[in-house]
């Protein structure tokens, strides 16, 4: 099922599930299920954003993050649990995108944050194109181009709040951003874009 877009896999695990009668294949199944799922709607896991977490806390780092424009194959990642692969994140990353953006929400410089342990704002990095659909592009999502940064409640909106409610922010990001993504061709445009946030 590797090769099955999330959509249809989903289904067929989902119906699988509904038939099997074996408690350690269906255990197996609703695994295989929750990761696909968690994939598709989640960015970073714990571990990663307590990487993230501990990168930008380190005051030490000297080096400005920018924009470079790198055109790479999307690095992948085997799942220890269903032997799945799935797109790799690069933590540090994220967070040069957060630094990048001088921790404040790209949406709305003003938006509220609170200081991390060290003073700096939290904010949450987040993929304009969401990680899930690095099978669409030739080059890696996960570049510093295409990672926002976003405030708690900006982020979570574009993950769980009403679709008509994430156009506006996702207009002004994908407006500053569309000419970075295409210099690292991810050659998106806006209705392209909002399909995924649908």
């Amino acid at each position: 099922m590797c090769h099955l877009a999330d959509a249809h896999a989903i289904f067929l695990i989902e119906k699988a599930i509904s038939l099997q009668k074996d408690n350690e294949i269906l255990n197996h199944l609703k695994d295989a299920l929750a990761e696909i799922v968690c994939d598709k709607e989640a960015e970073y896991d714990q571990i990663e954003m307590e990487t993230i977490n501990k990168i930008v806390e380190d005051i030490s780092i000297s080096m400005e993050p920018k924009w470079e424009g790198k055109r790479e194959i999307q690095a992948m990642v085997t799942s220890s649990k269903t032997g799945r692969e799935l797109p790799k994140r690069d933590p540090q990353r994220a967070a040069d995108a957060l630094r990048y953006a001088g921790y404040k929400c790209e949406f709305n410089n003003g938006d509220r944050t609170f200081p991390r342990k060290n003073g700096i704002p939290y904010t949450e990095p987040h993929h304009l194109i969401p990680i899930s659909n690095y099978r669409d592009f030739t080059y890696s999502v996960d570049v510093i181009e295409n990672i926002v940064s976003l405030c708690s409640h900006c982020h979570n909106l574009l993950h769980y709040g009403r679709f008509e409610d994430k156009k506006m922010i996702l207009m002004k990001l994908y407006d500053e951003r569309k000419d970075a993504l295409r210099t690292c061709c991810l050659n998106i445009n806006f209705e392209q874009l909002i399909m995924y946030y649908k």
